[in-house]
């Protein structure tokens, strides 16, 4: 503890009694200071202290009027006085010396049990002091309570917030103290029996009615358990979390206001809140909170859409499926310490199907659905490195005829049927629409048989379309194909692999048409 100075003071006509208290040491951080003195006028009213009164010469020593100091009277043996009850009222302690004679030995001794006895007193009033201190200082509501609901002990906050003070609060009851209801104090005591049966902290949060106003505490109360193992009481601490609780109700406003499915969860993947639109679009998710997010997370199917940029989760939502972008954020605290994650999901179901419309108009022949100039220009660029890599440059003979003999609407059922077939013969790979009667078809990874047996079947398939489509009569078509792996390395950029299938293609045309021209390299 904190260092004690003891002061003993001896009021005696020798030295006799203050050489044998300096023989004897001082107890653990403590230090003494000893005089002796002929007469006393008074102590003073301080504490740790001592007058001694050395009576055995002198026994109608007078003894100065009361004082906080501890009194000690030195007498003989035999002195009638010590028996009196105005000698034990008078002194704290009383020295006795066999037949008037000073001894060493019993001085020490009486000494050693005074010094320890006032030492003790200041360490107890210095622990009080420090005990008060502390509860006075912290702004909680703090108390001390019997096993019978009694207050006995409380800090300032208490009484500010109640409004009345310790020596009014000091052994009063729940309804006196809070002006409550006895079912209030009911189940106060509830709480109190809850923690005493059980010996261990509890917290609690109870809706106070403080003057003209209802508070929210969050309350922490523990038992009182004394040396010998028996329950003497409760202490507690409660703090005012009302304005919490309200920022907590305005944050679930708030997100639930928001048009967005949003959780937040902590660094560990705890889930500290979520609002209502997360509900709709995981009902089966609906008490997460407080609970980890890792099952909720395992669910999820997240893709990155490359052409927009954006993560997205896919949903059902009641009989519907809905796309949803998926975003996360560190959430922060005032010092910029990332103390977890929020969670945004916005359902992006039209804008996506609004682009990916839009973005399939953008590359889509708008007369045979086929891809376009655009798209087909993105494909070789992106795959013209693969290996096995082919272009087919594909154009319709006599196409003029169609248009000037049937008319356009003609020609463009000419176009969309050839749009088939190319489908049809050249299943997986990428088809396009160049414009006219001109179409391209790009492969990747096949061998150059299977490529040249695709054209042999849209050849054929050509020249017997004139028996189910009038449009296709006398329409055949000529085919250029380049195999990429035998141009030479300055002729493998994707205009060049055009221009040669473009070259082959007249080749075809030249040859007499309805057939096709190999690149040779």
């Amino acid at each position: 503890m904190y260092n004690n100075k003891l002061t003993f003071t001896v009021v005696s006509d020798n030295s006799k009694i203050e050489t044998a208290l300096k023989t004897v040491s001082p107890l653990e951080d403590c230090s003494y200071e000893i005089k002796t003195v002929k007469s006393l006028d008074g102590t003073g009213d301080f504490h740790d202290t001592a007058v001694i009164f050395d009576c055995t010469e002198k026994k109608d020593r007078e003894v100065p009027g009361s004082s906080c100091a501890k009194r000690v009277r030195v007498v003989c043996q035999n002195d009638p006085a010590l028996l009196s009850e105005e000698t034990v009222n008078k002194f704290s302690h009383i020295w006795v010396m066999p037949e008037g004679e000073y001894s060493e030995a019993l001085i020490r001794g009486y000494f050693a049990r005074l010094a320890a006895e006032m030492k003790n007193d200041a360490d107890s009033r210095r622990q009080r002091i420090c005990f008060e201190t502390l509860i006075n200082s912290v702004p909680d509501l703090t108390w001390f309570k019997d096993t019978e609901g009694l207050h006995l002990i409380v800090n300032d906050s208490f009484c500010e917030t109640v409004g009345k003070s310790k020596e009014q609060i000091y052994k009063k009851g729940h309804c006196f103290i809070w002006n409550a209801t006895p079912m209030d104090e009911a189940v106060c005591l509830s709480s109190d029996r809850i923690i005493m049966t059980s010996r261990t902290t509890n917290s609690f949060e109870e809706a106070i009615n403080i003057r003209t106003e209802t508070k929210m505490l969050k309350s922490y109360k523990s038992p009182l358990i004394d040396d010998n193992g028996e329950v003497f009481g409760t202490c507690g601490i409660a703090h005012d979390v009302t304005e919490f609780k309200n920022i907590g109700s305005e944050l679930k406003i708030i997100l639930d206001n928001t048009p967005f499915a949003i959780l937040v969860e902590t660094l560990d993947g705890i889930v500290m809140n979520k609002n209502v639109h997360f509900d709709e679009y995981f009902p089966e998710f609906y008490n997460i909170v407080n609970k980890s997010s890792a099952e909720w997370r395992k669910s999820l199917d997240i893709k990155r859409i490359a052409e927009t940029g954006k993560t997205v989760i896919t949903v059902k939502y009641g009989t519907q499926e809905r796309i949803l972008s998926f975003d996360e954020e560190p959430l922060m605290d005032i010092f910029r310490n990332i103390k977890g994650k929020i969670v945004t999901m916005s359902d992006i179901t039209n804008e996506s199907n609004a682009f990916f419309k839009t973005e399939q108009t953008a590359n889509t022949d708008f007369l045979t659905g086929l891809n376009n100039r655009r798209s087909l220009e993105k494909y070789i660029e992106t795959n013209y490195k693969c290996g096995g890599f082919t272009i087919i440059m594909v154009d319709l003979d006599n196409f003029k005829q169609v248009n000037d003999t049937l008319g356009h609407d003609a020609g463009d059922r000419a176009l969309i049927i050839t749009s088939g077939y190319l489908n049809e013969c050249f299943e997986g790979d990428f088809v396009a629409r160049l414009g006219g009667d001109e179409f391209v078809v790009a492969a990747v990874g096949q061998d150059e048989d299977g490529i040249m047996r695709k054209v042999e079947k849209m050849l054929g398939r050509m020249r017997s379309a004139e028996k189910e489509h009038k449009e296709l009569e006398k329409v055949t078509a000529s085919i250029g194909v380049v195999f990429a792996g035998r141009a030479a390395d300055e002729d493998k950029d994707p205009d060049k692999l055009m221009q040669l299938a473009d070259e082959q293609l007249y080749k075809a045309k030249n040859g007499g048409k309805n057939g096709y021209s190999v690149y040779a390299g």
